[in-house]
């Protein structure tokens, strides 16, 4: 596991999980306003930014107990977590098995604990309404499957237009920043195993049309606060389920003309909100 750290080690210590097809360089950006407060770990998850893919993963508890391994490696025995988009799924699941390690949790544009849906694209860069619903599907029609030919043709105009497309605001997609995602597509090599898990993924207590519900969101103790934005279209509407579930326990923060990468969209709130959250 490669990991990047910043902040005093004497502070309380945030660990930080990314999205598909992220890497812990796209954390680099909340650092500076966040290491005089807090020790930050930022890891870049199996398959991800410069992490190894000898043993590919099925399902997103490989991830989360790949984070059990790690934060055992480092000594770390309690903490707070923040969890991006397929992070905030992979985090859910360590809270939930691991209730003993978790201080707080911070679910940022997280996926619904009843799971996030694929859904078919073509080579148009089209997305239809249609469901994913088979592993061979993943393969040949997913996002995930596109972004590979991309990759592996390294298009980056055409990586940049298909993120521009699916995940990002527009005006995100340019400069420093495009250069980082680019970067983090051509470094992941488990894109399509995760769209797969992140397809069968469901952790609460009903089930779909993939998966039974583990109910394993109820095995979450400690404090939650989810930070969404309104404009998301990855994973609209997850905030809600996940604070069906959490109860009490989660407060949701709602943030206008804001797309999936709220912390870099609304980068002063979302500073704002994790220290007002953390009381650092």
């Amino acid at each position: 596991y490669a990991y990047r750290e910043a902040g005093n080690p004497s502070n309380p210590v945030l660990l930080m999980i990314h999205g598909v097809a992220g890497s812990s360089k796209l954390w680099e950006g909340v650092f500076p306003e966040l290491q005089e407060h807090l020790r930050l770990i930022a890891v870049d998850l199996r398959g991800h930014g410069e992490t190894t893919y000898n043993k590919p993963i099925s399902t997103l508890r490989d991830y989360a107990d790949d984070i059990k391994l790690f934060v055992d490696a480092l000594g770390l025995k309690k903490f707070n977590l923040v969890g991006w988009s397929l992070g905030g799924g992979v985090s859910l699941l360590f809270a939930a098995n691991y209730p003993e390690y978790v201080e707080k949790l911070i679910l940022h544009s997280s996926i619904s604990c009843k799971g996030n849906p694929q859904y078919k694209w073509d080579e148009k860069f089209q997305m239809s309404s249609e469901r994913i619903t088979t592993r061979e599907e993943i393969d040949t029609c997913s996002v995930a499957a596109l972004t590979k030919i991309l990759v592996n043709a390294k298009n980056e105009d055409g990586i940049a237009e298909l993120w521009k497309l699916g995940v990002y605001d527009h005006s995100l997609m340019s400069g420093k920043l495009r250069d980082l995602i680019v970067e983090a597509n051509y470094q992941c090599r488990s894109l399509v195993d995760t769209a797969w898990a992140l397809n069968i993924f469901n952790i609460s207590n009903q089930d779909n049309e993939l998966a039974k519900g583990t109910n394993e969101i109820s095995k979450v103790k400690c404090p939650v606060l989810i930070l969404a934005g309104e404009n998301d279209i990855v994973t609209p509407g997850a905030e809600k389920d996940n604070k069906e579930y959490l109860g009490d326990l989660a407060e949701v923060k709602m943030f206008k003309e804001t797309s999936h990468f709220l912390f870099v969209e609304q980068k002063q709130g979302f500073v704002k909100e994790v220290k007002e959250f953390l009381r650092v």
